[in-house]
């Protein structure tokens, strides 16, 4: 600043006026001096003024270009004061402070500069020099200053250029020459090695760029800065001056997944507050909604809910079901969903005093019902009931009694559903009609989903619902209403739901049997031939056959449990009990032939004339009618049945027991189930219908996490339909294998196979085996697929059944690989595994460690058609740093660590550093001797271990002879000074190792680190992991994602002369975009 005092020379006038002339005549001889100390010394009074908080600025402005136009008229004086003025920019430019006087005085400069922006239209040609405000910017675009090698000054002019030309008014105009030299200074700026210079410099542009131009340099500059500048700053500059057009908003979008929290809140504000819902799709609406709340920051989660969330809401006038129609409540349910219960949680419990569109009856009137307005309603629902008692007060004001409700789902099905199911097949297909259809189906099952929510103590509306949802199953049909009846099945589950599990069963095992009921025979008649010849009236009805039928299941289901017993019995030696059990079976059997008889002799026959066509008509009869349904629709419905069933008595297991494992060891299972899954279930595996092999599976899977007998026994049919079935039919298969993992363990499910087989078992190669496969499945074709196997290996490590090294290199390595960007659902699995996997347990985090080298490996051997190829190593070292670092572990573990501490061994990082030494030492002039040896003073050591410390200086010593690059000997010093002195013992020659170069071997140092590296050196699993393909795929890097952000230390490089340009030569980090180039060529 400007703090140089200028002599002031103030001559007294005499009085006399003899002496008036003489008095003139020296004045005027000191005229030039004094006039330029006054000009000078009011233009820094001024700048000294501005910098104190009293003063306005705007004030001192005006005062200084009043004396401005004072003095204008004279060349000599207007001259000085430009001078003068000159001087003070300069000095302002070379401030390094930034504090608030600093700032003043830059802002000083802009608001008395912009006060002359107006008068280049008004002047002429010749007076355009006078223009203050030109002159300024024309005196800034200078190399001298813009180039200049002081990065201070850089920044400052990018800053006041950007005060000028923020600070002009709207409806002044710029010279076209002028705009050009900014226009160019600022481009070329926003290329400085230096991010605060760049920042400024994106900042100043806002004003240049023209969005109405098809391929405007700045907005070209700005998203390339935007996705592909390694500053955070930056791209916060450049999100928050961009403007939004067509081209400008996929890529702003795209950084609600930017590395840095900042950006990705920023961007949130910056669409609530300058785009509108009407102006995004509805794809865009849905991918904002869920990578904000999914968001893993809580201050990004909080700016999508109160701010994003509310803008929408206000659009479209408070009116959520409103804002549910941009969102498609229909295509995106959960999405939508999300979005609601987001709104919910800000207004609590007085969203309910908002939802107006019930009638005196508690429901929304069957002509106003619409796929948002019940969707709504159910949601509203689920809000209230979470919310304990003051929720359920509520809740009790929106809902009916379950008598009305019933009558009312009754209505809507006969009005809306029933006629579709009358349509044909091309009539259904009209795009019209399929929609409709779509709307209507997804209102029946939002209200089956809100009937289970119902009080159903009251028999009568309990009966009634019965009766409803009985009719409805027995009415639909799932090949014209596919999503009906997964709610409709969980629905009559809930509704004869029991304490007893006998009488749930029972009651699911009589729908099962009516819907498999063959029609009424259409040979029967109304007379019968009795056993004399006569002719009498057929007193047998519909309900005595199912009387009879359902009797005889029953005799069935206890013939199968006491199968069961009499085994278990026979297994145990007791013979003599399951002697007296094969009696009692043999009764049932009898019994069951008695029933059939009784069956066979009441089954009408046709009117005949005599006994013996009569006879031939009831064997004929008799035959049809014992061929049950077995149609598609069906045997879905009997499958869903069985899967909820199976799902509702698990749960309710679970709640009673202390755990969900310890529920599943049981192995007891119904004997009901055991004759669904023979006469139901299993025929279905080999249906040719890909959705009856889809439920199948889904209810087998159900049905055997009561039993691991029954997992094992079906386990490779499961693997078979996992490899080879449709996509569909795959994951649910995965999904099922996952949970018998889980539950029994690889040995519970296999042991008894390979046995079966003569082999004996090895459960170290089982476990090998059975992940091969599913590592196969990470790049199958199917996304499903994909994301089921990544599932599947996330869950059973962290259930600790398999902990495998090679797994985890595997799955590191696939959440680094470009090509998973595609799968966002597959990259958020993995990103919640290594958040807490390391940390579990010494298990879990010698795991990490042994898959330390086999990733880092496979990364140096890539080819380069691998995808691989360009993950950035150092990114994957600084992560496995990251998840195995002690403090954190402490941290996350808390009181448990303090119970067993098995950091008192040494934790993963004291290996490390003994691994990447002898890695180095074992190629030392490997190009990615840099990456690792930029990890060693990023460890974090546990001091006490002394061995391990001598060891390190050993291996420190033998590293600096060998390593020849410069940048990893420093990192090699650096690491070194921060271990503490010990004593090391005299080398002798044995104790060398190596008796040519004197250096310690490289294994013998490895071995004697910790115990814990000791185990894992002996782990022969861990070598297979450092053999993978790495060329899985051809395809190229089309993006870096998001998680890629750490970068290496940039070297140093020698200062350039004076008027050097410092433009940044590499673009650093690529965001979210592809690197074309190698930093390290470029840098040199």
């Amino acid at each position: 600043m400007p703090r140089k005092r200028v002599t002031r020379t103030a001559k007294k006038q005499e009085s006399s006026t003899d002496d008036q002339t003489a008095n003139v005549d020296e004045c005027s001889q000191q005229d030039p001096q004094s006039g330029e100390n006054k000009i000078k010394e009011k233009v820094i009074d001024a700048f000294q003024k501005c910098q104190q908080p009293r003063y306005n600025l705007n004030k001192l402005a005006e005062l200084l270009k009043a004396y401005y136009e004072q003095i204008s008229k004279e060349e000599r004086k207007l001259a000085e004061f430009i001078s003068a003025f000159k001087h003070c920019v300069e000095c302002g430019l070379q401030t390094k402070n930034r504090d608030s006087a600093a700032e003043k005085y830059m802002q000083f400069i802009s608001i008395f500069s912009v006060l002359f922006s107006d008068a280049s239209d008004s002047e002429s040609e010749d007076d355009e020099d006078e223009n203050l405000y030109n002159s300024l910017l024309k005196l800034l675009v200078q190399d001298k200053y813009h180039c200049n090698k002081n990065k201070t000054i850089r920044f400052r002019v990018c800053q006041l250029v950007r005060l000028l030309l923020g600070a002009a008014p709207t409806n002044a105009s710029l010279d076209d020459e002028v705009a050009s030299l900014c226009t160019n200074m600022l481009l070329h700026r926003i290329d400085d090695k230096v991010p605060a210079v760049r920042a400024q410099a994106a900042r100043a542009l806002v004003r240049l760029q023209q969005p109405l131009m098809k391929n405007c340099p700045v907005i070209s500059a700005y998203l390339f800065h935007m996705s592909s500048d390694e500053s955070a700053s930056v791209r916060s500059a450049v999100l928050s001056c961009i403007s939004f057009t067509v081209k400008t908003l996929p890529p702003i979008l795209e950084r609600v997944r930017d590395v840095a929290e900042s950006i990705r809140k920023l961007t949130y504000e910056t669409i609530a507050q300058k785009v509108s819902i009407s102006a995004l799709s509805n794809h865009k609406r849905l991918y904002l909604i869920v990578q904000g709340l999914s968001d893993s920051s809580e201050a990004v989660r909080k700016t999508v809910q109160t701010l994003l969330l509310q803008r929408w809401l206000t659009e479209v006038k408070d009116d959520i079901v409103g804002l549910l129609k941009f969102l498609d409540i229909v295509g995106a349910y959960e999405t939508s969903r999300s979005a609601v219960l987001a709104l919910m949680h800000s207004q609590q419990l007085s969203a309910a005093k908002k939802f107006k569109l019930l009638d005196s009856t508690n429901v929304i009137p069957i002509d106003m019902v619409s796929a948002e307005s019940v969707a709504y309603w159910h949601i509203l629902c689920e809000f209230l009931r979470g919310k304990g008692a003051d929720g359920a007060a509520l809740l009790d004001d929106l809902l009916p009694s379950t008598f009305l409700y019933a009558e009312y789902m009754e209505s809507y099905f006969e009005k809306y559903l029933t006629p579709f199911l009358s349509h044909g097949d091309e009539e259904l297909q009209k795009e019209e009609i399929e929609d409709d259809r779509i709307e209507k189906e997804f209102v029946a099952e939002q209200m089956f989903k809100m009937a289970n929510s119902l009080d159903y103590s009251d028999s009568a509306g309990r009966k009634k619902m019965d009766e409803v949802v009985t009719t409805i199953i027995n009415k639909v049909n799932i090949l014209v209403l596919p999503n009906l009846f997964p709610a409709l099945a969980k629905l009559y589950v809930t509704i004869h739901h029991s304490r007893k599990e006998t009488e749930s069963i029972e009651d699911v095992a009589r729908m099962i049997s009516e819907l498999r009921m063959p029609s009424t025979c259409p040979l029967a008649a109304d007379v019968i031939v009795n056993g004399d010849g006569d002719m009498r009236p057929n007193q047998l009805n519909e309900p005595q056959l199912r009387d009879l039928r359902l009797k005889k299941g029953e005799l069935v289901v206890k013939g199968h449990k006491l199968q069961d017993e009499m085994d278990l019995l026979i297994g145990e030696t007791k013979y003599s009990l399951a002697e007296d059990c094969q009696k009692e079976i043999e009764d049932l059997k009898a019994e069951c032939k008695s029933i059939e008889a009784q069956i066979l002799n009441l089954i009408p026959g046709s009117v005949c004339r005599d006994k013996k066509d009569i006879l031939s008509n009831v064997a004929s009869s008799q035959q049809e009618q014992e061929v049950e349904k077995n149609d598609q629709s069906t045997i879905i419905k009997c499958l869903r049945l069985v899967t909820e069933l199976a799902s509702e008595m698990f749960v309710a297991r679970c709640s009673t027991a202390n755990s969900t494992r310890q529920c599943a060891l049981t192995n007891d299972i119904h004997s009901t189930f055991l004759g669904w899954i023979d006469s139901i279930v299993l025929p279905c595996f080999y249906n040719p219908m890909p959705a009856v092999r889809q439920e199948a599976v889904r209810a087998l899977g159900t049905c055997c996490i009561y039993s691991s007998k029954l997992a094992s026994k079906n386990f490779y049919l499961f693997m078979k339909a996992a490899e080879v079935d449709i996509y569909m039919v795959r994951t649910e298969a995965i999904n099922a294998l996952c949970d018998f993992i889980r539950f029994f363990g690889c040995k519970a499910l296999l042991k008894e196979s390979q046995q079966e087989n003569g082999e004996e078992y090895d459960d170290e190669s089982c476990k090998r085996t059975l992940m091969d496969k599913f590592l196969e499945m990470m790049n199958d074709e199917e996304s499903e697929v994909r994301e089921a196997a990544v599932n599947l290996l996330v869950r059973v490590h962290i259930s600790h059944q398999i902990v495998s090294p090679m797994v985890s290199c595997r799955l590191i390595l696939h959440w680094f690989n470009p090509v998973t960007k595609n799968d966002p659902a597959i990259i958020d699995l993995i990103s919640k595994f290594l958040d807490t996997f390391p940390n579990m347990t010494q298990e879990a985090h010698e795991c990490m460690q042994a898959a330390f080298l086999p990733t880092l490996r496979t990364l140096f051997d890539a080819p380069p058609s691998s995808p691989y190829a360009s993950v950035k190593i150092n990114n994957v070292v600084d992560l496995f740093l990251t998840i195995t670092r002690p403090c954190l572990i402490k941290e996350a573990l808390g009181k448990s660590l303090q119970k067993k501490n098995w950091l008192k061994e040494g934790s993963a990082h004291d290996n490390f550093s003994v691994m990447i030494a002898n890695e180095v030492l074992a190629e030392p002039t490997s190009p990615h001797v840099v990456s690792l040896c930029r990890a060693l003073p990023s460890l974090e050591l546990d001091m006490e271990l002394k061995d391990n410390i001598k060891d390190l200086h050993v291996l420190c010593d033998n590293l600096l002879p060998v390593v020849r690059d410069r940048t990893a000997i420093r990192y090699i010093k650096e690491f070194h000074r921060k271990l503490p002195k010990v004593e090391l013992p005299d080398p002798t020659p044995a104790a060398a190792g190596d008796e040519t170069t004197g250096f310690a071997n490289p294994e013998d140092v490895a071995i004697s680190a910790s115990p814990a590296l000791r185990k894992q050196s002996n782990n022969s699993g861990v070598g297979d992991a450092s053999r993978f393909d790495t060329s899985t795929s051809t395809q190229q890097s089309s993006t870096s994602t998001a998680r890629s952000s750490m970068r290496a230390t940039p070297r140093k490089k020698k200062r350039g002369p004076f008027n050097a340009s410092p433009v940044r030569k590499t673009p650093g980090q690529i965001f979210l975009r592809p690197r074309s180039f190698d930093s390290r060529k470029e840098d040199k």
